[in-house]
């Protein structure tokens, strides 16, 4: 292979990697997000089951 030929492979194979990069980055992103909401619903859960507690 030529020189030019890797540079061009070399280039690709960089655009792909920062490619990756973002796509798990908004992925990343996207969970974290999830994982809050869940947290906070859980949080509120966890409040209203105190509420109804009742001791004998």
């Amino acid at each position: 292979m030529e020189n030019h030929e890797l540079n061009e492979i070399l280039k690709a194979l960089k655009l792909y990697s920062e490619e990756n990069d973002k796509w798990f980055s908004e992925l990343e992103n996207r969970f974290s997000k999830l994982e809050n909401r869940m947290d906070d619903r859980f949080d509120r859960l966890e409040k209203k089951l105190d509420g109804m507690r009742v001791e004998f």
